[in-house]
């Protein structure tokens, strides 16, 4: 009889125990729960935050590749105004005419080639 009180009380013991290990692995699963969730969020927002670096990449890359052209374009007008320039001092009719007097103003001619 003794053994049998003893071996109920041991057995009440380890139910007890049993109900705590469940409760600190259900505690366990939730904050499982909730650590997966937070790490989806996390996952979400990065994707999001990717795509707009992305974006923001093709943009960068769309200016300037406008940049280079403007540059291009900026650098063919100082082509075309060298090549005036240098028409206007060629030519003894532009020189008398008031399209060599504006360049003359401006400085990109020489003032030795006036009469």
């Amino acid at each position: 009889m003794k053994s049998g009180s003893r071996g109920m009380a041991i057995g009440s013991r380890s139910m007890t125990l049993g109900i705590r290990c469940m409760k600190l692995g259900s505690h366990a699963m939730a904050m499982g729960g909730r650590g997966m969730r937070l790490s989806i969020r996390a996952m979400k927002s990065g994707s999001r935050g990717m795509a707009i670096g992305n974006r923001s990449m093709k943009l960068g890359s769309r200016s300037m590749k406008l940049g280079s052209r403007a540059m291009a374009m900026g650098a063919g007008g100082i082509k075309v105004g060298f090549h005036i320039a240098c028409i206007a001092e060629l030519n003894p009719v532009i020189n008398k005419g008031s399209f060599y007097k504006h360049f003359h103003n401006s400085g990109l001619v020489s003032s030795d080639t006036t009469e």
